[in-house]
């Protein structure tokens, strides 16, 4: 009598365990289906900023003497390769361009109020020198900013860009500077410039990097080498052009990541 009373119940129990897991699954499909809906709202916003893309950017190159002229080479090719990445967004982007060189000393090599043709900036970046010596990040972060707020280097008032942005080429830690990167950041982001700090080789330090970037992590990008720079070009586009903060979406922060990545560039088209 005890196993015909058992089978019922167990039969029972099946039942519930499966309408249970049936119940579950609809739920996953049910919060994938309003991630995905969420993520492809957050890159169509991107794409419409990326398309009418106005920024003000300042590259601060590293030409000190652990970079070597080949590391040099290779970050004026990722420089070029990032022009031409911004200027492929869309037919109304209108980016314009300075640019810092650092070593000891720094120097502005040209500013906005120079041609802003491709050709002419090619040409610019390619005679970059080899300064050799230290690696005088913080002064030239400030030099930057200078030159993205002060009239006299001929940048748009903020009401005619995008944004301000200072783009920070590194392959080591600061080792120079009148005031510390901490205090460069700080200038940077109470004149409304945003910073991106982009590493290349063994020698950086990352808590750096992220202190350049004003503590935004999603404005730090690093690379192995010098020679794969050009790799990262178009993220390093996007985040130039785009106000883009991954934590706003639904999902976790391993999953942004990648979220991240496909929303961008598979424009809205998400499979997480």
């Amino acid at each position: 009598m005890k196993v015909n009373l058992l089978l019922p119940t167990a039969a029972l129990l099946v039942t519930v365990l499966a309408v249970t897991i049936d119940g579950a699954a609809a739920n996953v499909a049910q919060r994938r289906q309003k991630r995905v809906a969420d993520l492809n709202v957050f890159a169509a916003a991107v794409r419409a900023q990326l398309e009418s893309c106005k920024p003000d950017i300042c590259f601060a190159i590293d030409s000190s003497n652990s970079l070597t002229e080949a590391g040099l080479q290779d970050e004026k090719n990722f420089v070029m390769a990032l022009m031409r990445e911004i200027a492929s967004f869309g037919q109304d982007v209108q980016a314009r361009y300075a640019a810092v060189i650092f070593a000891t000393n720094v120097s502005l090599i040209f500013d906005f109020n120079v041609d802003q043709s491709l050709a002419s900036l090619d040409a610019r970046i390619a005679a970059l020198p080899f300064y050799k010596g230290r690696t005088n990040i913080p002064d030239a972060m400030e030099l930057c900013r200078e030159a993205l707020t002060n009239p006299v280097y001929g940048p748009r008032p903020p009401g005619d860009r995008s944004a301000a942005v200072a783009i920070v080429l590194t392959d080591g830690v600061a080792n120079e500077g009148q005031i510390t990167i901490a205090e460069a950041a700080r200038r940077m982001a109470l004149s409304g410039v945003k910073s991106l700090a982009v590493g290349a080789g063994p020698g950086i330090d990352d808590a750096q990097l992220l202190e350049i970037a004003q503590g935004r992590q999603a404005n730090v990008f690093s690379v192995g080498s010098t020679a794969e720079l050009v790799d990262i070009a178009q993220n390093i586009g996007v985040s130039s052009c785009a106000d883009i903060d991954t934590t706003t979406t639904a999902t976790t922060p391993a999953e942004g990541k990648s979220a991240y990545a496909f929303t961008i560039f598979g424009w809205g088209q998400v499979f997480s």
